[in-house]
């Protein structure tokens, strides 16, 4: 089936109400979007994508061959959102929900009772989304940052009056905003519009971009159909499709398929969950990409913070794999480790771990601390330098343990990049002062709001 024609049969048809007589066919059309500051939407989006992870065959090679696997997502998400400012809203989620099948495996993940009030914030090429009760998993922003950011929707509108079947370029940090893409590095896409009558203005729009999403390079080809209300002058719904192929990335998987989202957006007026004395101080509140996530290791027994560079690369019972990219590029891995002692490790032995895991790969001791970190984990800490196979690399060993020492405690090793900037450092170290282990997990609040 040719791609031009899944939008109109996948996501569905868009509703004009009773038809109307058309426009004169020499006037100008107004598409300039009416004041938003202060306005209150109800917006639904249905979600579908289907199509094939793809990862090395060679999991320790990421430049071997690749291997495909059936994935799929269906999602609803239904939220009110209130216009702080030009560049801000708040929203707060009725509905967030989606089943994502890989393979034979399936997830469900769903927004917790108090994450469910989220700030979205225009930022110079992507939307960043972020809770102010609280940090969100890597689960729980996936779920709710798709395609169609009701944010930056009304970027891909004319800055101008313009004839119906005049066209019109929309440029590459909109439509970065609007796919979700962290950087563009190609954007040719134009729209037009091609039905217009005294109550709306349909427009369909066209082209490809090429960019940067979580670290991975992508090509997206892009079609989708807006409709515009010239009473209200409102994007009232934007029906989507992209057909993407993303490159296996230095954290995450490539993917090649189509996803598909319609995007209804309702005027509402108010809503008791938005109301000034709730979102008071929200439009001027600091949030930024580098807002951490946490991650809960559940398997591990133990839970912590980070920044968005991170990403789960897989984890069993007694391990788990984080890896951080910069731009396009791997920049650290850490691998944590779970193990069982009955006596405190001192620095020394520690060091001693250390030195015998790097072997002759080990050229220099940098330095070796141990602190109490915010949480009252007992900590150490072991900086080398040296080599592996002729390139030169930094390891950052750290190790978390209950107060008393004994009992469970969590390894850290860290290698880092020699292309790694210089705040690949402080992110290692945050990860162990973010550290919890067992009883002093942090329990979220589940969907009914029981502990």
């Amino acid at each position: 089936m040719a791609f031009a024609s899944v939008l109109s049969l996948l996501v569905g048809p868009l509703s004009t109400h009773a038809a109307e007589p058309p426009a004169p066919p020499t006037a100008k059309i107004d598409l300039l979007p009416g004041p938003a500051i202060g306005r209150v939407d109800r917006v639904t989006v249905d979600l579908q994508v289907g199509g094939k992870l793809l990862a090395p065959e060679n999991a320790s090679d990421r430049a071997s061959k690749t291997k495909g696997e059936p994935m799929s997502v269906r999602g609803k998400l239904s939220y009110d959102e209130r216009r702080l400012s030009e560049s801000r809203s708040v929203r707060h989620y009725n509905l967030a929900e989606a089943t994502i099948k890989t393979g034979e495996r399936t997830k469900s993940p769903q927004l917790p009772t108090d994450r469910r009030l989220i700030l979205a914030n225009r930022g110079a090429e992507q939307i960043e989304l972020v809770a102010p009760a609280g940090p969100l998993t890597r689960d729980q922003l996936d779920l709710i940052d798709v395609i169609g950011a009701t944010l930056g929707i009304d970027a891909v509108l004319p800055t101008k009056l313009v004839n119906e079947g005049e066209s019109w370029s929309i440029d590459g940090p909109a439509m970065g905003r609007l796919l979700g893409l962290n950087s563009v590095e190609m954007c040719e896409v134009s729209a037009l519009i091609d039905d217009v009558n005294r109550d709306y203005a349909r427009f369909q729009l066209s082209g490809a971009v090429h960019g940067v999403i979580d670290g991975a390079a992508t090509e997206i080809d892009v079609r989708a159909v807006g409709l515009f209300s010239l009473k209200t002058q409102r994007l009232t719904q934007l029906n989507l499709a992209i057909r993407e192929d993303r490159k296996v990335g230095p954290a995450t998987p490539g993917f090649k398929g189509i996803a598909k989202a319609r995007v209804k957006i309702e005027p509402i007026g108010a809503t008791p969950e938005l109301s000034g004395e709730k979102v008071a101080g929200l439009a001027k509140l600091k949030i930024d990409a580098a807002t951490p996530l946490v991650t809960d290791a559940t398997q591990q027994d133990f839970q912590l913070q980070h920044d968005r560079q991170w990403f789960a690369a897989g984890d069993d019972r007694r391990t788990m794999q984080l890896r951080r990219v910069s731009g396009e590029q791997l920049a650290a891995e850490a691998t944590f480790t779970v193990t069982d002692a009955s006596r405190p490790l001192s620095l020394a032995d520690f060091e001693s771990q250390v030195r015998a895991t790097l072997g002759d790969g080990l050229q220099t001791l940098v330095s070796s601390e141990q602190w109490t970190n915010p949480a009252g984990c007992r900590c150490v800490a072991v900086v080398a330098q040296g080599d592996e196979q002729g390139r030169p690399l930094e390891w950052r060993y750290y190790q978390a343990a209950p107060s008393n020492g004994a009992g469970r405690r969590v390894t850290i090793a860290t290698t880092i990049e020699p292309t790694a900037d210089n705040g690949v450092a402080t992110a290692a170290r945050r990860l162990i002062n973010s550290m919890r282990i067992g009883s002093q997990k942090v329990a979220s609040k589940s969907q009914n709001g029981a502990k």
